[in-house]
């Protein structure tokens, strides 16, 4: 077991099968960046990736084809909302997702920043049991 762990720590991901023809799982996926459990769990990282890229995807198209006028970032907005729902409620790929800001840059006007608040899901890498006598 410690072996598998300084293993793990490493970024290795470990692909158990405990009887010939029985199942496959995988144990703790677990990324070099052992910081906090948002950098290590490589299945949060992996679902954090994935809705930055659907943002950037869905939202590319608004780029270098519009002015920025209140219907503009209303437009994206709702754009941004829909995404957001679409994590939680249709792909399951965040716990909570919320639009926080979405406003023009004062620096870069040229610019439209946005923030999103999520809350992954955590995976059950472990069970802890108390057997009171």
């Amino acid at each position: 077991v410690t072996q598998l762990n300084q293993g793990a720590a490493g970024g290795a991901d470990w692909i158990v099968q405990e009887t010939a023809g029985g199942p496959v799982w995988s144990r703790m996926q677990v990324t070099p960046a052992l910081t906090s459990i948002e950098t290590r769990e490589q299945s949060i990282t992996t679902a954090l990736d994935f809705l930055a890229k659907m943002f950037r995807l869905s939202l590319r198209s608004h780029i270098g084809r519009y002015n920025i006028t209140p219907t503009f970032l209303s437009a994206l907005s709702a754009k941004a909302q829909g995404i957001c729902t679409w994590a939680v409620e249709e792909g399951k790929i965040v716990g909570e997702c919320e639009l926080t800001n979405l406003i023009q840059d004062t620096v870069n006007t040229d610019t439209v920043m946005i923030d999103v608040s999520v809350r992954p899901l955590y995976p059950c890498n472990y069970i802890q049991v108390t057997l009171v006598v």
